[in-house]
């Protein structure tokens, strides 16, 4: 008879110990994820005095609470995490913030009181999952940069319009279908990014707007600067040759004696 020992594990348990193992490696990742959340949060009271959090790239699935007791923040940075959403508290609490940072995250929408933040400067959104955005949006007075690329917006509300001191706009990689006409308003504007929408007439946005996206086309795309290189160079010997033909046209004809001198 075979020893205990050597007889073969059963798929069942072999099954049970597998599930045992990922719980003690589930259970050791949250240990040492709220062991660095903490770790962030003192150094943002001890070393930053409150003003300033870096949590980029923890794999938090919420905010944590501890969190909204910073009250003097002025600097959120929480990139590249698996957040699905903005707890209202954030914005009722942190009415100090001036820069938020919540890219690379799963958002799909964001808080109508977003407009609590009348602070904030910088509201950085890229890569997330959001479909449409509030009317709150248009009641950041001091914001001067937005970033929405890569979302699933397919339109963008009439408040956007209000965003009076806005220079940076940046909408690259959604489904925009138009641009709302109440964008005319944002004086401050002076880099937009329209790119990877495919269903925007550009004929139908604002001249100035259009003007603008054009402009940052050409300082941020190669394949935008090398069509303008190409057109103007091919352009080129037309229009010598079109001034030189208008040039001779409106010289006077030469008299006989002229033309024997």
């Amino acid at each position: 008879m075979e020893p205990i020992d050597n007889e073969p594990i059963s798929p069942l348990l072999q099954n049970m110990e597998a599930v045992e193992a990922d719980d003690l490696l589930d259970e050791a990742n949250q240990k040492a994820q709220a062991e660095a959340v903490h770790a962030r949060i003192s150094d943002a009271k001890e070393l930053k005095e409150g003003l300033e959090l870096e949590m980029p790239k923890l794999a938090l699935l919420s905010f944590p609470r501890q969190v909204l007791a910073l009250k003097k923040l002025r600097v959120l940075n929480v990139r590249a995490n698996n957040l699905a959403m903005i707890p209202t508290e954030l914005c009722e609490t942190l009415r100090e913030l001036e820069f938020l940072n919540i890219a690379s995250n799963r958002l799909s929408y964001l808080p109508e009181n977003i407009s609590s933040l009348t602070r904030l400067r910088t509201l950085l959104m890229q890569r997330n999952e959001i479909c449409e955005l509030p009317e709150g949006i248009g009641r950041l007075p001091l914001l001067t940069e937005l970033r929405l690329d890569h979302n699933r917006l397919k339109h963008l509300p009439e408040t956007m319009g209000k965003l009076t001191s806005v220079k940076v706009l940046t909408v690259s990689g959604n489904f925009l279908q138009e641009v709302p006409a109440s964008m005319a308003g944002m004086k401050a504007l002076e880099s937009l990014d329209l790119s990877e929408n495919p269903d925007i007439e550009f004929d139908d946005v604002p001249e100035d707007l259009a003007r603008l996206h054009e402009m940052y086309q050409l300082l941020h795309s190669k394949s935008a600067r090398r069509k303008v290189i190409t057109r103007a160079l091919t352009l080129r010997p037309k229009v010598r040759k079109a001034v030189q033909e208008d040039v001779f046209a409106n010289e006077p004809p030469q008299s006989a004696a002229e033309d024997s001198s």
